[in-house]
Protein backbone atom coordinates (compact mmCIF):
# COMPACT_ATOMS: atom_id res chain seq x y z
CA UNK A 1 0.00 0.00 0.00
CA UNK A 2 3.13 1.94 0.67
CA UNK A 3 4.31 2.80 -3.19
CA UNK A 4 1.09 3.47 -3.95
CA UNK A 5 1.62 7.12 -1.68
CA UNK A 6 5.49 6.94 -3.15
CA UNK A 7 3.75 7.15 -7.06
CA UNK A 8 1.00 9.46 -6.00
CA UNK A 9 3.35 11.87 -4.23
CA UNK A 10 6.06 11.72 -7.40
CA UNK A 11 3.19 12.37 -10.08
CA UNK A 12 1.47 15.28 -7.86
CA UNK A 13 5.41 16.57 -7.02
CA UNK A 14 6.34 16.36 -9.80
CA UNK A 15 3.14 18.06 -11.33
CA UNK A 16 4.18 21.29 -9.53
CA UNK A 17 7.57 21.37 -10.03
CA UNK A 18 6.96 21.35 -13.81
CA UNK A 19 4.34 24.00 -13.60
CA UNK A 20 6.18 25.84 -11.37
CA UNK A 21 9.14 25.74 -13.68
CA UNK A 22 7.11 26.62 -16.37
CA UNK A 23 5.83 29.56 -14.85
CA UNK A 24 9.50 30.83 -13.55
CA UNK A 25 10.47 31.25 -17.16
CA UNK A 26 8.18 33.28 -18.47
CA UNK A 27 6.90 35.63 -14.84
CA UNK A 28 5.07 38.56 -17.11
CA UNK A 29 2.98 35.79 -18.56
CA UNK A 30 1.84 34.59 -15.51
CA UNK A 31 1.44 37.89 -13.81
CA UNK A 32 -0.98 38.38 -16.54
CA UNK A 33 -3.14 35.33 -15.51
CA UNK A 34 -2.83 36.22 -12.05
CA UNK A 35 -4.42 39.64 -13.36
CA UNK A 36 -7.47 38.01 -15.09
CA UNK A 37 -8.74 36.95 -12.23
CA UNK A 38 -9.48 40.11 -11.07
CA UNK A 39 -9.11 39.29 -7.49
CA UNK A 40 -6.23 41.27 -5.99
CA UNK A 41 -4.44 44.52 -7.72
CA UNK A 42 -1.18 44.86 -9.93
CA UNK A 43 1.05 45.08 -7.10
CA UNK A 44 -0.09 42.25 -5.30
CA UNK A 45 -0.69 39.94 -8.70
CA UNK A 46 3.30 41.41 -9.69
CA UNK A 47 4.23 39.04 -5.93
CA UNK A 48 2.17 36.50 -6.08
CA UNK A 49 3.48 35.80 -9.80
CA UNK A 50 6.83 36.25 -8.52
CA UNK A 51 6.77 33.78 -5.00
CA UNK A 52 4.34 31.18 -6.16
CA UNK A 53 5.37 29.00 -8.69
CA UNK A 54 8.72 28.77 -6.33
CA UNK A 55 6.66 27.72 -3.74
CA UNK A 56 5.26 25.29 -6.23
CA UNK A 57 8.51 23.83 -7.02
CA UNK A 58 9.83 23.63 -3.17
CA UNK A 59 6.29 22.00 -2.25
CA UNK A 60 6.26 19.46 -4.96
CA UNK A 61 9.92 18.45 -3.68
CA UNK A 62 8.62 18.27 -0.48
CA UNK A 63 6.33 16.01 -1.50
CA UNK A 64 8.71 13.37 -3.25
CA UNK A 65 11.29 13.54 -0.49
CA UNK A 66 9.85 11.15 2.65
CA UNK A 67 11.97 13.59 4.98
CA UNK A 68 9.50 16.59 3.78
CA UNK A 69 6.84 14.78 2.92
CA UNK A 70 4.29 16.17 5.47
CA UNK A 71 5.29 19.52 4.85
CA UNK A 72 4.93 18.95 1.22
CA UNK A 73 1.38 17.77 1.61
CA UNK A 74 0.30 20.93 3.56
CA UNK A 75 1.44 22.86 1.19
CA UNK A 76 0.40 21.70 -2.06
CA UNK A 77 -3.37 20.81 -0.32
CA UNK A 78 -3.56 24.57 1.17
CA UNK A 79 -2.59 25.90 -2.43
CA UNK A 80 -5.30 23.49 -3.92
CA UNK A 81 -7.86 24.52 -1.80
CA UNK A 82 -6.86 28.51 -2.71
CA UNK A 83 -6.72 27.36 -6.76
CA UNK A 84 -10.14 25.53 -6.18
CA UNK A 85 -11.51 29.00 -4.63
CA UNK A 86 -10.12 31.42 -7.37
CA UNK A 87 -11.27 28.83 -10.23
CA UNK A 88 -14.80 28.75 -8.85
CA UNK A 89 -14.91 32.96 -8.79
CA UNK A 90 -13.68 32.69 -12.58
CA UNK A 91 -16.22 30.58 -13.17
CA UNK A 92 -19.61 31.95 -11.31
CA UNK A 93 -18.24 34.92 -12.57
CA UNK A 94 -18.23 34.26 -16.55
CA UNK A 95 -14.69 35.35 -16.98
CA UNK A 96 -13.30 33.68 -19.86
CA UNK A 97 -9.62 33.58 -18.95
CA UNK A 98 -7.20 30.73 -19.34
CA UNK A 99 -6.54 29.43 -15.53
CA UNK A 100 -2.77 29.99 -15.57
CA UNK A 101 -2.21 26.70 -14.25
CA UNK A 102 0.69 25.95 -16.78
CA UNK A 103 2.43 28.67 -18.03
CA UNK A 104 -0.87 29.95 -20.80
CA UNK A 105 -1.40 26.84 -22.51
CA UNK A 106 -4.92 27.73 -22.98
CA UNK A 107 -6.31 25.36 -19.77
CA UNK A 108 -9.91 26.27 -19.49
CA UNK A 109 -11.34 27.35 -16.04
CA UNK A 110 -13.94 24.04 -15.72
CA UNK A 111 -10.51 21.49 -16.83
CA UNK A 112 -8.37 23.13 -14.11
CA UNK A 113 -11.06 22.84 -11.73
CA UNK A 114 -11.28 19.02 -12.58
CA UNK A 115 -8.02 18.20 -12.58
CA UNK A 116 -7.57 20.46 -9.04
CA UNK A 117 -10.30 18.18 -7.67
CA UNK A 118 -7.99 15.05 -8.49
CA UNK A 119 -4.81 16.42 -7.68
CA UNK A 120 -6.38 17.08 -3.84
CA UNK A 121 -7.79 13.53 -3.83
CA UNK A 122 -4.62 12.17 -4.89
CA UNK A 123 -3.20 14.66 -1.84
CA UNK A 124 -6.00 13.19 0.88
CA UNK A 125 -4.95 9.78 -0.83
CA UNK A 126 -1.76 10.00 0.31
CA UNK A 127 -2.70 11.40 3.90
CA UNK A 128 -5.13 8.57 4.39
CA UNK A 129 -2.61 6.06 3.39
CA UNK A 130 0.49 7.12 5.35
CA UNK A 131 -1.34 7.67 8.12
CA UNK A 132 -3.03 3.93 7.93
CA UNK A 133 0.82 2.76 7.38
CA UNK A 134 2.38 4.25 10.18
CA UNK A 135 -0.99 2.88 12.44
CA UNK A 136 0.29 -0.65 11.47
CA UNK A 137 3.90 -0.28 12.48
CA UNK A 138 3.12 1.03 15.74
Amino acid sequence: MKWVSHILCLLVGGFFIWTGVVKIAVPVDFFQNVLNYQLIGADLSWWVAMFLPWLEVFAGLGLMLPATRKGGLFWLAGMLAVFIVALLSALMRGLDIDCGCTGGSGTSVTFALVRNGFLLAALAGVFFIDKLCLRKTS
